[in-house]
């Protein structure tokens, strides 16, 4: 995929998007919030129904949060750029 290609994240160690902690949530964010396709990540996240780690800025419960809002919903990427669906900024501090 072409996307996946541009990610971000590309070059950090995937367990970075998969940590257990609210630090570790924060970083994975962050990285997501210097992603330019993010939306696409998160589209597919949605589509295939990724219950763990973060992807394109959301989490478990706030991608589940998305897909019970918009029940029926085949293309994740049209939503999410209709609706502002976007990852939440993130304190870094």
């Amino acid at each position: 995929m072409a996307w996946e290609e541009a990610a971000a994240c590309g070059g950090f160690d995937p367990e970075i998007f998969f940590g257990n902690t609210a630090a570790d949530e924060r970083r994975a964010k962050a990285i997501c919030g210097t992603c330019s396709v993010a939306i696409d990540c998160l589209g597919v996240a949605l589509s295939s129904g990724m219950d763990f780690g973060i992807w394109g800025g959301l989490n478990e419960r706030e991608r589940r949060q998305v897909r019970r809002r918009n029940p029926g919903t085949s293309d994740w990427r049209a939503l999410i750029e209709e609706r502002g669906i976007r990852r939440q900024p993130v304190r870094t501090a």
